[in-house]
């Protein structure tokens, strides 16, 4: 509804907006939208871009992007019910584009944006809240899923742009030390960290493109560097990883995946199916003996 010039935004937008978003998932379920070889691949595109309406057309005050923040410092609740919404809707898109992306550069390209989406929206959703809110469940399974995808999609289908394969190092980054403080309580995060790690060092060579002259990259302003392992630039965690480590500094260590026998087209192809189930996943490798994907 509209509100007048001194009435207060209502903070009841995000649950109306998230059930929009439910009544999306069910119609893309019920035409089959989940189907990897879909006939009518116009549906995939018209759902995703209903969503995007969706995103423009909030209340300025729960926009994700040039949101009206003139209320923040009254209801200190909307800088996180912004990022709140842009989880909802990028993780819908993402899970919309995910069964098309081994078939359609289109829809890849459209589930690693929404990826990257997810990521920036629960660094900065973690930003606001305290420490110890690293270990939610809920926000824990956003990361595994949204940094999975993006870490092996990268080394299946490394991207060309400089400063996309920046802002990827940087959310991977960042996932990662956010699941190595939620680990001692999830162990969802600790299996996940075992996947990602070996993706993060097979996505080293892609790290010399942004250090030749013509490539000169600076991260994008939205995103603020705030890891607290980085120097500049790709240093810091990336030098760490790079040279043969498998766990954070000051991490104990934990098995993982042996990245010399890392088989990148055999984990994008499984992660990419319509029925699959990130937590079962994860939990399922870490039961695993067998990391190789050979």
């Amino acid at each position: 509804m509209a509100l007048s010039a001194h009435e207060s935004p209502s903070s009841f937008t995000p649950h109306l907006f998230q059930y929009v978003i439910c009544r999306q998932i069910h119609e893309a379920m019920s035409l089959g939208a989940q189907k990897r070889h879909l006939e009518d691949y116009e549906l995939i595109t018209i759902l995703h871009d209903r969503v995007l309406s969706l995103i423009s057309g909030l209340p300025p005050v729960h926009r994700p992007v040039s949101p009206d923040i003139s209320w923040d410092s009254g209801h200190p609740q909307f800088p996180k019910q912004r990022q709140q919404i842009a989880t909802a809707a990028y993780s819908f898109l993402m899970a919309l584009r995910k069964p098309h992306a081994k078939t359609r550069a289109t829809s890849r390209d459209a589930a690693i944006e929404a990826a990257l989406s997810i990521l920036d929206a629960q660094e900065r959703l973690l930003d606001l809240m305290a420490t110890q809110y690293y270990s939610i469940y809920a926000l824990c399974v956003y990361t595994v899923d949204a940094a999975i995808f993006l870490s092996v999609t990268t080394v299946e289908h490394p991207p060309s742009d400089p400063a996309k394969i920046l802002r990827t190092f940087y959310a991977i980054e960042k996932a990662m030390y956010r699941l190595e403080l939620a680990r001692e309580r999830f162990s969802l995060a600790a299996s996940a960290l075992q996947i990602l790690k070996p993706c993060y060092i097979k996505m080293q060579p892609l790290s010399h493109q942004l250090h030749t002259s013509e490539h000169t990259v600076q991260l994008p302003s939205q995103i603020s560097p705030n890891f607290p392992y980085r120097d500049t630039q790709l240093g810091g965690l990336s030098d760490h990883y790079s040279q043969g480590s498998s766990t954070l500094p000051e991490q104990n260590s934990m098995p993982i995946f042996d990245p010399e026998h890392f088989h990148s087209a055999a984990m994008f192809d499984e992660i990419t199916m319509s029925n699959f189930d990130i937590v079962s996943w994860v939990q399922d490798m870490n039961k695993s003996n067998n990391f190789s994907w050979q």
